[in-house]
């Protein structure tokens, strides 16, 4: 006996990104790059969590400083490689240069 089929359609917006970003802890500018990367994956560019929340508001061509807790930043590990103490608050200038939409779309059937 053949059972009708719920076929289900998930659209997914992501947005490649391009930026600049400064990062910066107690005066010091510990990081000064341009980077492209899919939002949502930022942590695989060294992305912290902070400003990737922040670029979800933004426009392309927008600049603005970032303050970033501890909680959306390194945590209480820090940052050896940086040279940022556990528990650190940092500050960004970021600017979007650049995004592009993209719309994937899943079809997932049931029987």
């Amino acid at each position: 006996m053949l059972r009708p089929a719920c076929c289900l359609v998930y659209h997914t917006l992501m947005r490649d990104v391009a930026v600049h970003i400064v990062g910066m802890c107690e005066g010091r500018t510990f990081e000064d790059r341009d980077v492209t990367f899919i939002m949502g994956c930022g942590s695989e560019d060294a992305i912290v969590p902070g400003v990737e929340m922040a670029l979800r508001k933004f426009h392309r061509g927008e600049k603005s400083r970032l303050k970033v807790g501890a909680n959306y930043g390194y945590g209480s590990d820090g940052c050896p490689a940086y040279n940022i103490a556990p528990g650190a608050e940092l500050t960004y200038e970021v600017e979007m240069r650049q995004f592009v939409r993209v719309i994937f779309s899943q079809f997932i059937c049931l029987f």
